[in-house]
């Protein structure tokens, strides 16, 4: 009968716990398009600022409102914010569909921009490389709409594909025993994947790629051992052609296959952000720090910024997104996704992590978990942006079962709102009760 987020701690104390009296019942918000201004007093919403939720608050001077950073970007009373506010037990990405099976890591990637964008997904099976585009048009209803496997390699891939779209092309990369190749992909017949031709990259032998694009660029991050500093080469692209660049050496190594994403171009150059991993981490949980760089137009590369993150995390290959936002400049909002911990009963672990402005929130990140049934996965997760949202990819443990869901950010269309535990068990609740039913 009571509502879940009641039963475990209220305001920061396991002494408050109880039923909801309604209070807030009639106020319904909607997370797709939230107000930061709340019309309450802050003594009445003051328990949003402890846990389970940690909101930052502000009091306004009408004493009547109250100010929520809804999206823990340092900013108060935003008009339209897209943001998960119900995330204390867990974060929901709405449906699920089953896409395919995959015994390697899934990718996502969107080819093309705005309203012209298509979804890529890159999965494996026994030594197979596979792609498929997504042919619908409304997440809510062609979840499932995928289009039919297309062969991108018969056979042969030893290791996770990694994927980027750059000037106008897919280029999808992946580890051989020959090296690294990486070949274009672009929309073909029925809006099917249409695959180009392998490109062997020299000098790769024994390397786990992953790729971004980079001002304009394929950024070729090259991962050789726990100890060797991670390598980094840029291609210039025109059309399906490619011109590698030499490599450089970045000062930094991984117990893994390292994650990136581009960041904000400034005069110091490209910001480039890559997920590394060391081993003084918890069993099966590595210490997972991210790093951006500075690219110069010379290829030089800086350590700009470095972040431990909170919590811990499967010791596999990250999947990194990030993207501009109003008051978390110059670094912007980076997102990190990770796989489950590999331990008895670590189930329904896995990830989504954020940075805010708040050093005190687990030193200046928000981390979430997914809920679902059985979410767990031997593989790192695909993620990527599509539209207002982002699509979210995962491999489920025991069948390799693959499955997409269109809200990863957590954002629910249904309005929300309070429940009233006092009135639902005075009104319905006594009578059915085990004292009711005896009388």
């Amino acid at each position: 009968l009571m509502s879940y987020s009641y039963s475990y701690v209220v305001d920061g104390s396991h002494e408050k716990i109880g039923y909801s009296d309604g209070s807030f019942a009639s106020f319904k918000i909607n997370e797709r398009s939230l107000s930061e201004r709340l019309p309450f007093s802050i003594n009445k919403v003051n328990f949003l600022s402890n846990t389970p939720y940690r909101f930052k608050i502000k009091g306004v001077s009408d004493g009547k409102s109250t100010l929520v950073d809804w999206n823990w970007n340092g900013l108060f009373d935003e008009k339209e914010v897209v943001a998960d506010v119900n995330y204390s037990h867990g974060v929901d990405f709405g449906p699920l569909y089953a896409v395919g099976q995959s015994d390697i890591a899934p990718v996502l990637v969107v080819h093309g921009e705005g309203s012209n964008s298509t979804p890529f997904m890159f999965y494996g099976r026994e030594g197979r490389l596979i792609s498929r585009s997504w042919l619908g048009r409304n997440r809510d209803t062609d979840g499932q709409n995928w289009s039919d496997e297309v062969s991108v390699l018969a056979s042969g891939i030893s290791g996770d594909p990694t994927a980027a779209f750059n000037n106008g092309v897919t280029w999808v990369a992946y580890p051989t025993d020959r090296g690294a190749v990486i070949r274009p992909v672009s929309i073909g017949n029925l809006g099917r994947p249409s695959i180009g031709a392998a490109i062997l990259l020299p000098g790769t032998v024994g390397t786990q790629p992953t790729v971004t694009s980079l001002d304009g660029q394929v950024a070729l991050l090259l991962w050789r051992s726990k100890t060797a500093p991670v390598g980094l080469c840029l291609i210039r692209t025109k059309g399906t052609e490619v011109i590698l660049g030499a490599e450089l050496s970045l000062d930094i190594t991984s117990d893994v296959p390292v994650g990136a994403t581009a960041g904000k171009i400034s005069a110091a150059g490209a910001s480039l952000w890559v997920g590394r991993i060391e081993s003084d981490g918890k069993e099966n949980g590595g210490r997972t720090e991210v790093v951006r760089f500075e690219i110069g137009p010379g290829g030089s590369s800086k350590a700009a910024y470095r972040s431990w993150l909170g919590g811990h995390y499967a010791r596999r290959r990250m999947t990194l997104l990030w993207r501009p936002e109003s008051g978390l400049l110059p670094e912007g909002r980076i997102y990190q996704f990770s796989g489950s911990i590999d331990l008895p009963g670590a189930d329904q672990n896995l990830w989504i992590t954020m940075n805010t402005p708040y050093s005190d929130m687990d030193g200046g990140w928000l981390f979430r978990r997914y809920q679902q049934p059985g979410l767990k996965s031997p593989s790192t997760p695909g993620a990527c942006f599509f539209g207002d949202d982002i699509i979210y990819m995962l491999r489920r443990s025991g069948n390799n079962e693959l499955g997409v869901a269109f809200y990863g950010s957590g954002a629910a269309k249904a309005p929300l709102g309070d429940f009233n535990d006092v009135k639902h068990i005075c009104d319905y609740g006594l009578s059915r009760s085990i004292r009711g039913l005896l009388k």
